[in-house]
């Protein structure tokens, strides 16, 4: 069964997909809190650290990795994803991370009075898709275990974007309830009666947006995420205006986006939807009726318990003491962004400069104010450098420390990470724990294989790699897909895997080293 009596109503037959979510990183609920105009957490880098619903534990054991003076803990009420998470903590040597198998009910009980009070509580994929008990019960461990000016993460599937979204996740959790099988078998069942009614003229769902993506979007490899999006025995797309008021029972104030940009009211709505929502004066209603002109599926909010406004000129002079590091190989950076309202355009001549200083090392937002190349940007600011730079995840800020971080712990997990990669399909995204930045970077299996690699010789070249990564594709039967094509011809695979591993050992590698990631 999908779901049985220790779930509540939770699929629990086959585990979630493992990834790490950036935006859950200390570091980053930081760079948000003081973009808008808040003061950010002061833990430093011995912070304390709760994610709830950890699903394998992979964004956990990362933060542990590369922020080993934190104390990290993980909750989840399935077996399964903790025995998952407590093997990787223990291959890589992850003494800073613990996890705790309970409900978010029995959190009231002595599974939460064993834990510490935390800075950062984190969720992801979780609060809307648990019943209106569970969400209290949340709400009552944050009011219990968060500290003052601690900080909250919570993404949640939205309204009104999701309105489309509700006949046909009820279609889909209906049908499945009636087929035999593991719940990706069912959903797959359900998805093709509900294709055939749309053959069939059924009306309602023949132009539904949310249908379309479920169709086109639909693979095997997914199967976990879709069975865990849409075949829960609860699921509620919230109002923002609703979350704010659960939490604000717990002490909470809203504090902004964690995607950056949407922290920009210019790069997120026109100046007549910015003119209108200024009418509006109650925070909680102001942002519900932005997400009316914004068109996302998932809220990614943050909270913080107990919210103090900085000055303008405070948070400039913060701002300017943000460390920033390249978070990319400095011939992927651009200039132009994507942008809710389109495509944004920053000055060349300022910064060309900018990306280059970066790529030499970090700096604070103050010293690339003071490049020589920047000298006439005049009404250039610490917090528009530093939003860009960082909205477009081009740059990531660089958590304060008294001491030099401890790498190692870091070290340790990628190559987990890399070992297991090669023994995965090639083309999943993973992440490497930076133990500059305290939180990950992003990369492809290929990646993966060139970071394996580096551990059995001193000196790497392309074209063997290449031939590494073919031996193993061929042997794994899996089918490589470039760009929406398959690729079958050995002539073929070889070619891509061959730019691909010459560009991570061109690019990627002193962005690697550079990061304190190998």
């Amino acid at each position: 069964m999908a779901a049985s009596a220790w779930s509540d109503g939770y699929v629990a037959d086959i585990p979630y997909l493992a990834g790490f979510y950036p935006d859950q990183a200390p570091a980053h609920l930081n760079f948000v809190c003081l973009l808008n105009g808040l003061e950010p957490n002061r833990a430093g880098r011995s912070f304390t650290y709760c994610e709830l619903g950890c699903g394998q534990g992979v964004t956990a054991a990362l933060l542990a990795a590369a922020n080993p003076q934190a104390s990290v803990h993980a909750v989840d009420f399935n077996p399964a994803h903790i025995a998952a998470g407590e093997e990787l903590a223990k291959e890589a040597g992850l003494a800073n991370l613990h996890l705790i198998e309970s409900s978010f009910a029995e959190l009231d009980g002595a599974a939460g009075r064993a834990l510490p009070d935390f800075d950062f509580v984190t969720l992801h994929g979780v609060y809307s898709w648990v019943s209106p008990p569970n969400r209290r019960a949340i709400v009552e461990f944050m009011g219990r275990h968060l500290k003052p000016g601690g900080m909250v993460y919570l993404s949640y599937n939205c309204m009104p974007r999701w309105l489309a979204g509700l006949p046909v996740q009820r279609l889909l959790y209906e049908l499945a309830s009636l087929a035999p099988g593991r719940s990706d078998q069912r959903f797959r069942q359900a998805l093709s009666f509900v294709e055939e009614m749309v053959k069939a003229q059924a009306h309602d769902l023949e132009e539904n947006h949310i249908l379309k993506s479920i169709l086109k979007e639909w693979d095997a490899g997914r199967a976990p995420y879709f069975v865990h999006e849409y075949l829960n025995g609860n699921w509620q797309p919230l109002y923002h205006a609703d979350v704010a008021r659960e939490l604000a029972e717990a002490k909470l104030s809203f504090v902004g986006s964690s995607t950056v940009f949407e922290n920009f009211p210019a790069m997120t709505l026109s100046t007549e939807q910015q003119a209108l929502l200024a009418r509006v004066e109650l925070p909680e209603l102001r942002e519900t009726l932005k997400d009316f002109f914004v068109p996302h599926l998932l809220r990614r909010d943050v909270f913080v318990r107990g919210a103090r406004r900085l000055s303008e000129g405070r948070r400039e002079e913060l701002m300017r003491g943000t460390r920033l590091a390249l978070a990319v190989p400095r011939q992927r950076t651009r200039l132009e962004i994507e942008v809710a309202v389109g495509r944004a355009s920053v000055e060349a001549r300022h910064y060309e400069p900018i990306f280059d200083a970066l790529a030499e090392a970090p700096r604070t937002a103050g010293e690339l104010l003071a490049l020589p190349a920047l000298s006439d940007a005049t009404a250039l600011q610490a917090t528009e450098i530093a939003g860009m730079l960082v909205g477009s995840r081009q740059a990531l800020p660089v958590p304060a420390s008294e001491h030099a971080p401890d790498t190692e712990p870091g070290r340790r997990f990628n190559a987990v990470i890399a070992r297991r990669a090669v023994h995965d399909q090639l083309g999943k995204a993973q992440a490497l724990a930076s133990g500059l930045l305290g939180t990950g970077v992003p990369v492809t299996g290929v990646d993966c294989h060139v970071y394996r690699a580096l551990g059995a010789s001193s000196r790497l070249d392309a074209d063997e790699l290449a031939r590494g990564l073919w031996s193993l594709l061929a042997a794994s039967g899996d089918t490589l897909v470039s760009e929406g094509k398959a690729l079958t011809e050995e002539s073929e695979c070889l070619a891509f895997f061959r730019e691909h591993a010459g560009r991570a050992l061109a690019e990627k590698l002193p962005l690697w080293r550079a990061l304190a990631a190998v």
